[in-house]
């Protein structure tokens, strides 16, 4: 969505002159758009916009300069804008704004998982990029030898290259993942630069048959759909659905990160998860979970309100909240790392029985075909954000 706003934004800051409107109303419209991108994914505002506005200006004509320099104007005004915003937002739910800023260009439910391709997604970004450069060398060709302009086709293929650039740059401030997905925002754009330049060059040769480019048109597009359904039918009935798995237990992860405090609680899931779990809540595998879990409950509900007993002994310390990933039968699971998780369905959930009848409450907090994730309320309003704040 944010991108939505974010490419006719380029498109204006390539060409002002598209915009028949004064300095004034160019500055606005523009504090307008990037404040509109700022509030919806603060990723494209701080990771892809700007090395797009520093290339913009390095290779848009002089006539545009100031009308560029309108529109960075425009964008440091919005940071100032959204930082007032977010800052008086963190204050009344008491976040650092560091914080917060992190944890919103880094997104656990954004990952490269794309089996329904029929190249590897790497190749086809390798494919993708040594187009742009095939593509600058003809329009290097296209600019000397004809003067023509094609300054926005350099922009966008040199800003192509630099987020593929970014990916292999390490830093907790940069979702690789989401870079990925970026990327396939604009593969399709180059692909339309280089179709471009494709037929200026081929007009070069064919120009003297242009009385029959009707026909020559219609001939080309029967034969490209004829040759294009036929060779991909195979493939197409290769397609299966993907598994929602990794994407609905990444998704509830977000709704817990969302909903409870760091440290408050504990998550019941697959030892392939603990890396998530770093520096936010404490992990139990489902081996203990299964075995030890309802022992350690027993000891610690004894001697709860004896605080020097859990003080000798903190390992039967429980969390505020404990909350147990249950796959379904429906999880299509079997060729990943959670393929025996299906399996302990029935145990995890004669677990959380026994533990409701020994008065535990047990909340459903996320559901979906493939995942239910139950929480255990050890101690009732004292691990969720809107308990305690509110």
């Amino acid at each position: 969505m944010a991108l939505t706003f974010a490419l006719p934004a380029f498109v204006f800051y390539l060409k002002p002159t598209l915009l028949k409107i004064s300095k004034v109303s160019f500055l606005v419209s523009f504090v307008l758009v990037f404040t509109t991108i700022g509030l919806i994914d603060l990723f494209t505002l701080l990771i892809l916009i700007p090395p797009f506005l520093i290339i913009g200006l390095i290779f848009t004509k002089r006539k545009y300069k100031i009308d560029n320099l309108i529109a960075f104007s425009s964008y440091f005004l919005a940071l100032l804008l959204l930082f007032a915003i977010y800052s008086f937002a963190c204050y009344f739910q008491r976040i650092g704004i560091i914080d917060y800023l992190q944890s919103n260009l880094l997104s656990v439910s954004s990952y490269t998982y794309v089996p329904q391709l029929i190249l590897p997604y790497k190749l086809i970004i390798f494919y993708a990029q040594l187009s742009t450069f095939i593509g600058l060398f003809f329009v290097l060709l296209l600019v000397i030898l004809r003067k023509e302009n094609w300054r926005s086709a350099i922009v966008f293929f040199i800003f192509f290259n630099f987020l593929i650039a970014l990916t292999y740059v390490k830093s907790e401030w940069i979702d690789i993942d989401m870079l990925h997905n970026s990327l396939s925002i604009f593969i399709p754009i180059v692909i339309g630069f280089n179709a471009a330049i494709v037929i200026r060059i081929l007009n070069f040769v064919f120009h003297r048959f242009k009385r029959f480019s009707p026909l020559t048109v219609s001939v080309l597009i029967t034969v490209i759909v004829y040759y294009s359904i036929h060779y991909q039918k195979k493939n197409i009935n290769l397609l299966t659905e993907s598994d929602q798995t990794p994407k609905e237990i990444l998704n509830a992860y977000d709704k817990i990160y969302q909903s409870f405090f760091h440290l408050k609680y504990s998550v019941v899931n697959d030892p392939a998860t603990e890396v998530i779990s770093a520096n936010k809540h404490f992990f139990i595998n489902y081996e203990f979970f299964i075995e030890d879990y309802l022992k350690r409950d027993a000891i610690y509900f004894k001697n709860i309100k004896d605080p020097k007993f859990l003080v000798k002994y903190p390992k039967y310390t429980l969390t505020k909240s404990v909350l147990v990933f249950v796959l379904n039968d429906k999880s299509k699971t079997e060729n990943n790392a959670f393929a025996a998780n299906k399996n302990l369905n029935s145990l995890l959930k004669k677990r959380l029985k026994e533990l409701k009848n020994r008065g535990r409450k047990i909340n459903l907090f996320y559901n979906s075909d493939v995942l239910k994730v139950y929480e255990i309320v050890n101690e009732p309003e004292e691990s969720k954000i809107s308990d305690l704040i509110f």
